[in-house]
């Protein structure tokens, strides 16, 4: 899609986020759960979402000049 896109001047990218601290995930996963999550980042804590809109917002500003076909990861280093 990137390669198709861009020939338009589109950039593609997507958005992956992993174990963020929403409240559906504080009431459906055990704190156990979380708190092994949470060990297992780089950073010491889950992604806020504020942390996904923050690479979205990015991605999608004046700021991306040209990153495209890309899979942005915002995970804290998982």
């Amino acid at each position: 899609l990137a390669w198709e896109a861009g020939k338009e001047g589109v950039l593609v990218n997507v958005v992956a986020p992993g174990l963020t601290r929403t409240e559906g995930v504080r009431q459906q996963l055990p704190a156990a759960l979380r708190e092994g999550e949470r060990a297992r980042t780089a950073t010491g804590r889950l992604s806020e979402p504020g942390d996904v809109a923050a690479a979205v917002l990015f991605l999608g500003s004046g700021a991306n000049g040209n990153i495209s076909g890309q899979v942005l990861e915002v995970s804290g280093g998982r």
